[in-house]
């Protein structure tokens, strides 16, 4: 770990927003070394936990904070308000890390793409389940033809909404609220990342859903949709959040065999002819927050190299 933190001290990063993932972008920032770190904090927002700020350069004025230059920009403020924080980042020459998803809205993301594209800028979003070493052995048998021709796929991800912050009033989180960029669609898009990540370009074919009543929030919390990959192969997407345990999974059906993903239990496994080949578990001892560490550092090492991220 010394190394890593040692690698990156002459870097700076300012981090937008200080709501829980901001909070967790300026932990990991700090704790992979980087050199000098800022904040852009609405005037009289309340922090969710106790967090030492000390050494973070704090602004309430975003031309403000700019002004005082940033190799990287984390984007961590409500869905909506993503691209207008990105573009004027962007605008001053600074790579962007942006959490997900880009917007809630095509609009304006053509101009945030040939800003970047202009200036050079490094781009991250921020979908760490590709950073899951057991979905990374997903990609890997994939990539092998372990199951030979893929014939289907089924996704189901889900989970209680009012059990996601308990610090705060779930509906008025920026994830019930669709003018913040809220729903279930956009706030679970990691599985609409990954999906395109293992199987490529993806079809909308038919997709049923809205708003149950269940949580009193305006904003969809259940989507099912038939999707399909290449040379029509059907892929199941279920979406929602309602389910009481979490669910997070993925089961694809080759022409060989078939693989089952449980993120909630941590396993990737591999079937042919009806046995369990090889399994995929996480180590002991992982944690979450190691994904997050993971796409930080990819993003880092990308701005530092001035090389692409995964």
């Amino acid at each position: 770990m010394a190394a890593t933190e040692q690698s990156y001290k002459d870097l700076s990063a300012l981090v937008v927003g200080l709501g829980s993932i901001g909070l967790r972008h300026l932990d990991n920032l700090r704790a992979l070394g980087v050199g000098r770190l800022g904040a852009l904090r609405r005037r009289g927002a309340e922090l969710h936990r106790e967090v030492d700020l000390s050494d973070v350069a704090l602004f309430q004025d975003f031309d403000e904070a700019l002004g005082h230059g940033w190799d990287a920009v984390f984007i961590a403020n409500p869905t909506a308000m993503h691209l207008e924080a990105a573009l004027l980042a962007a605008g001053a020459g600074c790579n962007l890390y942006l959490e997900k998803p880009i917007s809630h809205s095509l609009a304006g993301v053509d101009e945030l793409s040939g800003l970047v594209e202009r200036k050079g800028l490094v781009v991250e979003v921020g979908c760490q389940l590709r950073f899951d070493p057991t979905l990374e052995k997903v990609k890997s048998w994939l990539e092998q033809g372990a199951i030979g021709s893929l014939v289907s796929a089924n996704c189901q991800v889900g989970e209680w909404l009012p059990g996601w912050h308990p610090w705060e009033d779930y509906r008025a989180s920026y994830a019930a609220r669709p003018e913040l960029g809220g729903g279930v669609v956009l706030t679970t898009i990691h599985e609409i990342d990954y999906l395109l990540w293992l199987l490529g370009g993806l079809q909308v074919r038919a997709a049923m859903g809205g708003v149950s009543g269940a949580l009193e929030i305006e904003a969809e919390d259940h989507v099912a949709a038939l999707l399909t990959a290449e040379r029509e192969t059907p892929v199941l997407l279920s979406m929602d959040y309602l389910s009481q345990p979490p669910i997070r999974s993925l089961r694809l059906i080759g022409t060989q065999g078939h693989i089952c993903w449980d993120y909630m239990v941590g396993s990737a496994q591999l079937w042919l002819k009806g046995k369990m080949q090889e399994e995929k578990t996480r180590q002991q001892g992982w944690r979450r927050n190691d994904m997050f560490l993971a796409i930080t550092r990819d993003f880092l090492e990308a701005v530092q190299n001035g090389s692409q991220p995964r």
